[in-house]
């Protein structure tokens, strides 16, 4: 496939793929079921953070000649340095830079709060939870007050460099209203003090290692030097949730009597003529003959369909079966390799291990995808 063609393809649809790497802010990433949630959207912070990191577009335009009319329409264009965009400057960041935002949902059933950590928010350079204010009786009151900052996460390690895997640490606490102020002064302090020579050594979670959480408090405070960008200590218990993949039917949270149902996508590829069904066909199918239906991608690669009706729910499951979804293909020798579309040889549902597995879709350009081989 011609790369220009399908850049600028994907950028007349409304997606882009300015920030998709290099040294950056990476796409930034949102649990997707808090999209229909009455307490936290997390899609929608993570929206306006992507938009004000999102890179110059003079580049983009010139190299995949992308009409400037679809910039526009996302706001886009004419953003300006350090007020409504990030000011990169003219050598970026010093590597590739990730943020997250997690959820809270209500449980009905148990009567309590339960927040969700589906993006894995320590994971990231900047991982960003939700704090909500609930006096115990009223639902309905219930609102987000502020949001506890963790900063230099990162899984990255590679033998033989000076590299580590670690989580982040509680930074602090932001009201909305300085949050993205603080996220600003978080990564211009990377920019800035971050490794330009070792990009072993470049990550901002090796800042942290290196000068301590209390160095890089101070440095973000004082960064224009009046002590105008405000945070509290953070709570140093906070609980932000367990990692949850978002695997089967999940009541919709906006008190509408509708679900999402996640469906497992083995390493992220949706494919045709797998030993675990024709998924491409199946995700056309669906979107094609539900048409209410809304779709995400979740952070560990797998697909959520959602807006779906009680009274469809059968039914949807049935059509995902049509396609062999759920259950992995052999013949009567046990032979994974036949993959055969006969549906009578439909066996093994997928075990726990295998849905809970995962590995890069970078094949063959990272090393991480040794381990799906």
């Amino acid at each position: 496939m011609n790369v220009v063609d399908a850049i600028r393809d994907i950028s007349e649809s409304g997606f882009f793929t300015m920030n998709g790497c290099g040294d950056n802010t990476r796409n930034v990433i949102g649990c997707p079921l808090s999209y229909h949630s009455t307490i936290f959207n997390a899609n929608l912070w993570a929206q306006r953070v992507g938009k004000y990191f999102a890179l110059p577009t003079a580049a983009y335009i010139e190299i995949f000649e992308i009409d400037p009319k679809y910039l526009r329409d996302r706001d886009l264009e004419n953003r300006i340095p350090g007020v409504s965009r990030f000011d990169y400057g003219q050598n970026q960041l010093n590597r590739k830079f990730k943020v997250a935002f997690s959820a809270i949902h209500y449980d009905d059933v148990n009567k309590k709060y339960v927040p969700d950590n589906c993006v894995e928010l320590r994971t990231n350079d900047i991982g960003i939870a939700p704090v909500i204010k609930y006096d115990g009786t009223d639902i309905s009151s219930t609102k987000v007050e502020e949001f506890q900052v963790y900063v230099g996460g990162g899984q990255g390690q590679q033998s033989g460099k000076p590299t580590i895997s670690i989580l982040g640490e509680p930074f602090g606490l932001f009201t909305e209203e300085n949050l993205m102020k603080g996220l600003d002064a978080i990564v211009r302090v990377q920019k800035e003090w971050g490794d330009r020579h070792n990009r072993h050594w470049a990550r901002l979670k090796y800042l942290v290692t290196v000068k301590g959480i209390e160095w890089v408090r101070e440095q973000v405070r004082n960064l224009d030097g009046v002590g105008s960008i405000n945070f509290e200590l953070p709570i140093e218990d906070y609980d932000h949730g367990n990692i949850d993949l978002h695997l089967g039917w999940i009541k919709q949270p906006d008190n509408s009597n509708r679900w999402c149902f996640g469906a497992f996508i083995e390493n992220g590829r949706i494919i045709d003529g797998s030993h675990n069904g024709d998924l491409k066909a199946m995700v056309k199918y669906l979107m094609n003959n539900y048409p209410h239906i809304e779709l995400f991608t979740t952070p560990n690669q797998h697909l959520m369909f959602c807006n779906i009706e009680e009274r469809l729910k059968e039914l949807f499951e049935r059509d995902m079966k049509m396609f062999g979804y759920g259950f992995r293909k052999v013949n009567s020798d046990n032979n994974e390799n036949d993959f055969t579309t006969d549906m009578t040889t439909l066996s093994h549902a997928y075990s726990k291990l295998r849905m809970s597995s995962g590995a890069c879709v970078g094949r063959d350009t990272c090393r991480l995808t040794y381990t799906d081989s």
